[in-house]
């Protein structure tokens, strides 16, 4: 038989290993609450796009998930202030004299918790920066009575005896924090205090997820109003400047008049054509234009801009092209020159003016041919010679080389034809975007 020493020997060791057991399944059950509660508040999260109802939700769960009758949800902003986003349970007077606290001037345990100040050597906090007590009045009887004075102690004057206090952590940032309470006695124990530690960490990421969409959807706002207002802005002083035309023709001596009234005019439809692009730029938020729309806005602009007397029949190829804006505004100005010039030499013997712009695509170059049923470009043209009374097609050609880096060919095939090839921007921008964009 084994002796008495023996005995106190294997005992100890079972003891011990019973010790070691009961601490690992506690270890598994604060692991396995935390997972459970982290899938939790993941779930809520993913439900929500508004900020105070996923707030709302959270302390509900919280609520539930402790039997606390008090829970407040608190998120530090741009100055240092933590106010409570969401809360249940406090009385509004305490809310009014907790909300916001500032980490500069207010001193308790929030603020502790939330600048990462918790001293982990005392026995209410843990590892990970929580505070709990399970009575509070008993604790403050501990407390020397100048740190008493240092302190806010609002929990405890409202008869909080159980009160926890977790950080809410976006990576190892702390961001905010659970505020729990309850009258009762012994109602935040350590191991629900752990697993709604480890929890708040995956809580953190959630939140700052909503609050950045609600940003981004603030900012995007803010910059529609702003836009809306540019635009606005520019339609007006573009419909100012045809005004001022419209009076300098009316001041104009008659002898004046012949001679500087074309020009007003050609000046009129180009303001025309921009005032056309910029509103269907505007109505769009500025995104790409199909082009065979923004041919027809253009043309139709320019012929009213020019007042003619004549018809003049414009036909403009279905398209599913589309062009970015800094494109559409060079192809305005081409356009309208085009139309203008149309108009002015490609009268036919009915006296008529019949436009037809086609538009095609080939992989990432854009063709637009322009033609008219007039007599044709003179020779000149075709050799390259633009002398000043042509300055609209050297404009034209110009725009097109230099701002759409492409080639325009001037030709004669049963009136004028003028060829534009150029590259659509839209397919460069994407994959810019494409390359850009960092996995996380």
């Amino acid at each position: 038989m084994p002796d008495n020493k023996d005995l106190q020997f294997e005992l100890e060791r079972l003891r011990n290993e019973n010790l070691e057991l009961k601490a690992a399944e506690e270890k598994w059950n604060i692991t396995h609450k935390s997972l459970q509660l982290a899938n939790r508040f993941l779930e809520i999260a993913n439900r929500h796009t508004e900020r105070q109802a996923l707030f709302e939700e959270i302390i509900a769960q919280v609520k539930s998930i402790t039997s606390c009758s008090a829970i407040g949800l608190r998120l530090m902003d741009e100055v240092g202030n933590i106010p409570y986003d969401a809360y249940i349970g406090f009385k509004r007077e305490f809310y009014q004299k907790e909300s916001p606290l500032s980490i500069h001037s207010d001193h308790c345990m929030c603020i502790d918790v939330v600048i990462g100040r918790v001293d982990r050597s005392q026995s209410y906090s843990t590892e990970g920066g929580s505070v709990y007590f399970n009575g509070t009045s008993k604790y403050l009887v501990s407390v020397p009575k100048a740190d008493l004075l240092k302190s806010r102690n609002t929990c405890n004057a409202e008869g909080f005896e159980s009160v926890a206090l977790v950080p809410i952590r976006q990576g190892e940032q702390i961001v905010g924090l659970l505020h729990i309470a309850d009258k009762r006695e012994n109602m935040v124990p350590l191991e629900l205090v752990l697993s709604l530690e480890n929890a708040a960490r995956h809580l953190g990421p959630a939140l700052n997820r909503i609050l950045m969409e609600e940003r981004l959807k603030k900012y995007a706002e803010t910059q529609s109003v702003l836009l809306k207002e540019i635009n606005h802005r520019v339609k007006n002083n573009l419909s100012a400047i045809i005004s001022i035309l419209h009076l300098e023709a009316d001041r104009m001596e008659e002898l004046e008049r012949g001679a500087c009234l074309p020009v007003l005019r050609t000046l009129e439809g180009r303001i025309r054509g921009l005032s056309a692009v910029h509103s269907l730029l505007s109505a769009r938020g500025w995104n790409p234009l199909n082009l065979s729309q923004l041919c027809r806005e253009v043309a139709d602009a320019t012929v009213e801009g020019m007042n003619c007397r004549r018809t003049v029949w414009i036909d403009v190829l279905d398209s599913n092209i589309r062009i970015n804006s800094t494109q559409s505004q060079h192809l305005t100005l081409v356009i309208n020159e085009l139309v203008t010039n149309a108009i002015k030499y490609g009268e036919n013997n009915a006296g008529e003016s019949n436009i037809s712009i086609l538009l095609g695509m080939m992989r990432d170059m854009v063709s637009l041919i322009f033609k008219d049923n007039g007599p044709g470009f003179p020779e000149k043209i075709l050799s390259g010679n633009f002398d000043e009374d042509l300055i609209g097609l050297e404009l034209v050609r110009g725009i097109v080389i230099q701002n759409l880096e492409g080639e325009v060919v001037f030709s004669n095939e049963d009136g004028a034809m003028v060829t534009v090839i150029f590259e659509n921007q839209l397919k460069n921008e994407a994959a810019l975007i494409a390359n850009s964009v960092e996995i996380t």
